[in-house]
């Protein structure tokens, strides 16, 4: 449409109060643009702004055969629009004043008219679909174009007045978008003027009890006026041109965006404080997942000592053996002279050290199994609670083919956690985590011995305890026992033999709990290991949390700043026009 707002406007304040609430109506954009980018919101923000250079627009709404294209035929003296048994209307007919007639197709659903018709000179009329048509496309376009207008003019036939579709439209025009309303009560030729008039009253009565006002309701008949009588169409035609005086114009044409604008900012709230809600949600649920995992990785530290006191349990037994085995073979004179040594040394590798060291490797085997077990089904808890948290998203406000961008980015980062949860859960597989495990258990415990100055060396894959072990047995007694041979020829003096077994039995006890220490270092790495893996999991949605919620603080700050000015501006435009009036 040709830009003529400026026209419109007389007073130098006018011009002042259009130039701010363009302003206003531009942040307006931004601010829609950023909380639902591509959105409906951001269509209505834009077109209010487009709407304030437009000339003003009386537009015509109603229910299909309410007699809305008639009644423009009549008011305009001439036959513009189509009329038929069938709806005719499918698209948006925008009648504009022009000295030479013409049509454009301005949009799919938009058609612009001019006609050399003197009332088009200062208004442009609209008429729109039927509401309650049977092709639900006719009551999108009327829907649609409803923000653009600044004045309504709500047509219902007296043959079903104010029907509960209608009832069900006016909100959308003066509850969503707070528009003045002036109802037409049509067909009322062959009505009785009581009839009419008691018509007239339920129907100003039935619309403040739902929306809070009491409008205008003008009866007409067009028929009547086709026959030369009084139709009431006189009295739309007055009501139209004292509307249309320089400063009711100047008023309306200023106020109708602003209320809508204020309307559209009480969607955004809502929408803002459906947000943080739901982002207060998710971050709760999250520092719970976060909770449950920190408390399940504490109980398997805590359930992992079982395994602990059966390896003390293969220790204590294996000194048992060795003592017994000291008794019965201490009194070997051969020993005095170190012949059969070694075979000695196998027998005792294989009566007191072997179980120890098969007993050692089936415990670490089995702790690992469990551990590994347990690290599944910690992943696959943690999974089945995020997938709950994808079930329960809200797509309610997604557009057609493209989700709205936050909910978009939720659902992308909730899932982008359950598929890290699933795929670390499928890369454990109990036979290479054994092997892993069982490695790791074997460097801690060769750091721990190298800082205790041990002489026990870690082989790959399993402990060579069997070798060791003998090695301490040799080192702490066999030796004292040769020497103490020696010294009598016939048998270990007691007390070289209890210096021997204490310390065999201190350097028992301290490869005990090197063992034990690699053990719970490597248990406690691996525990460790696979909860900051779950938390990595989830630090990118903390990162969108935390952007999210910056950036609705302040949108929400710029919300309240443009509700304040657009409140200022509606009392200064009120005050402008001379009228304080804000009824519909």
């Amino acid at each position: 449409m040709e830009p003529s707002a400026s026209s419109l406007l007389v007073a130098k304040d006018a011009e002042q109060l259009l130039a701010t609430e363009r302003t206003l109506l531009d942040r307006l954009v931004a601010l829609a643009a950023a909380v639902d980018p591509r959105g409906s919101d951001e269509e209505s923000a834009r077109m209010l702004r487009a709407h304030v250079e437009e000339r003003f627009l009386l537009v015509v709404v109603g229910e299909v055969k309410a007699g809305k294209s008639s009644f423009l035929n009549a008011l305009l003296g001439r036959d513009v629009c189509a009329v038929g048994p069938t709806p005719l209307t499918d698209r948006i007919h925008v009648l504009q004043w022009g000295t030479t007639p013409a049509e454009r197709v301005i949009e799919e659903y938009l058609v612009e008219r001019d006609l050399d018709v003197e009332l088009l000179r200062d208004v442009s009329l609209v008429d729109t679909p039927g509401t309650n048509s049977i092709l639900r496309a006719h009551s999108t376009l009327t829907e649609r174009f409803v923000p653009r207008a600044d004045l309504v003019l709500f047509l219902t036939s007296i043959d079903r007045p104010y029907s509960e579709s209608e009832n069900h439209f006016l909100s959308l025009i003066a509850d969503r978008w707070r528009k003045k309303v002036v109802f037409l009560l049509t067909k009322i030729d062959g009505r009785e003027p009581a009839d009419v008039d008691a018509v007239v009253g339920w129907i100003r009565r039935s619309v403040l009890e739902h929306h809070g006002f009491e409008p205008v309701v003008l009866p007409i008949s067009t028929r009547l006026e086709r026959t030369g009588q009084d139709g009431g169409l006189e009295a739309v035609r007055a009501f139209v041109r004292t509307t249309l005086a320089a400063g009711e114009k100047m008023r309306l044409k200023l106020e109708s965006p602003a209320r809508s604008a204020q309307a559209l900012l009480d969607t955004l709230r809502a929408t803002l404080e459906a947000r943080a809600t739901t982002l207060d949600r998710d971050y709760r649920a999250v520092q719970d997942l976060e909770r449950q995992v920190e408390q399940a990785a504490l109980d398997l530290k805590e359930r992992s000592h079982r395994f602990l006191t059966e390896m003390n349990e293969l220790f204590v037994a294996c000194e048992g053996r060795a003592e017994e085995f000291f008794d019965r073979h201490a009194r070997l004179k051969a020993l005095a002279f170190g012949k059969g040594e070694a075979p000695l040394r196998d027998r005792f590798e294989r009566e007191v050290l072997s179980e120890l060291a098969a007993k050692y490797r089936d415990a670490s085997q089995r702790a690992t199994d469990w551990l590994t077990r347990e690290e599944i089904a910690l992943y696959e808890r943690s999974t089945q609670f995020v997938q709950e948290r994808l079930r329960g998203l809200d797509q309610s406000r997604t557009l057609p083919n493209e989700p709205a961008r936050f909910e978009y980015r939720r659902d992308q980062l909730f899932g982008g956690i359950a598929e890290k949860f699933g795929s670390e859960s499928l890369a454990l597989d109990l036979p290479g985590e054994s092997r892993r495990f069982l490695e790791a258990a074997e460097v801690g415990m060769k750091q721990q011995l190298a800082l205790t100055g041990g002489a026990v060396v870690v082989g790959a894959g399993s402990l060579a305890l069997l070798t060791k072990l003998s090695s301490l047995w040799w080192n702490a007694a066999g030796l004292l026992v040769a020497l103490g041979l020696g010294l009598t020829g016939l048998a270990v003096l007691p007390a070289v033999r209890r210096r021997a077994v204490r310390q065999f039995r201190s350097r028992l006890q301290a490869l005990r709990e090197q063992v034990q220490a690699g053990y719970l270092r490597a248990i406690s790495d691996e525990i460790d290991g696979a909860r900051d893996r779950l938390r990595r999991a989830w630090e990118p949605f903390l990162l969108f949390h935390r952007s999210e919620a910056s950036a609705a603080e302040e949108r929400r700050r710029e919300l309240q700043e443009l509700a304040r000015a657009f409140a200022e501006l509606r009392a200064a435009v009120a005050r402008s026009g001379g009228s304080g009036d804000a009824d519909r």
